[in-house]
């Protein structure tokens, strides 16, 4: 009796062990798919944001760049015409992006606005000496292109964002600027034909931590200040990084 119990309890030890190391076995292959998976699913997300990133990269320098040549041709023919400069005529017979050209305006050296290819509703303050993109212009004798970060419009009452050049007289004084106004959503909206999720955030940022522009899944904002938020950290100190 005793001779079959010990190989009875044998047995069953032995089954016991069987399923315990199937239960391993089942176990560790779980956690190592999982793993698995998961950098997969890691893969897949730094792959697509980073693809929607670079988009956004090349949409904004493109936007710029071709804000820029506004500003540009509107200048050189202002220092010819003067105040004579028909704002609405030259842009029509241009080839330049015509979306991109409707808050156009020039102001004189004291920020008084000059012209505009937009009304201002009636009433509205159209002295720009205020504004930041204005000081900036007026107090550097340098001839750069200057990005205000998403500021009102005193004609929409929406934010805008400021993209400005610097006027000089014949005596190459400052003479005033000439600014182009885009809405901040102009550098997002595309997106929402990405689908994005509704926890999906993309962000146009300033090097000061101040988004020009941010969606996230459908929502539209801009002028958030996110400079101590652990990601701008990382990218400020990594700028070559994902």
């Amino acid at each position: 009796m005793k001779i079959t119990i010990s190989k009875a309890n044998r047995i069953v030890l032995a089954t016991v062990a069987i399923c315990l190391l199937l239960l391993s076995m089942i176990w560790v292959n779980y956690f190592r798919q999982k793993s698995i998976d998961r950098k997969d699913a890691v893969h897949f997300a730094v792959e697509r944001n980073s693809n929607l990133a670079v988009a956004l990269e090349q949409y904004a320098i493109s936007t710029i760049h071709n804000a820029d040549a506004v500003l540009q041709l509107v200048r050189i023919e202002y220092g010819r015409d003067g105040k004579d400069l028909n704002l609405k005529k030259l842009l029509a017979n241009t080839i330049l992006n015509h979306d991109l050209t409707g808050g156009l305006s020039i102001t004189d050296n004291k920020g008084n606005l000059v012209m505009a290819n937009f009304a201002f509703p009636a009433g509205s303050v159209t002295n720009f000496s205020d504004r930041e993109y204005f000081i900036f212009h007026s107090t550097n004798s340098n001839d750069s292109l200057h990005i205000s970060k998403p500021i009102i419009s005193r004609a929409t009452g929406k934010p805008v964002i400021v993209i400005s050049r610097r006027l000089n007289d014949a005596n190459g004084n400052f003479g005033g600027v000439v600014a182009l106004v885009i809405e901040p959503s102009w550098f997002t909206a595309f997106y929402a034909k990405a689908k994005l999720l509704p926890n999906d955030i993309i962000s146009l940022i300033s090097p000061d931590g101040t988004t020009y522009a941010r969606r996230t899944g459908s929502k539209e904002s801009s002028g958030e200040d996110i400079h101590k938020s652990p990601l701008f950290t990382h990218v400020a100190n990594n700028p070559d990084s994902f």
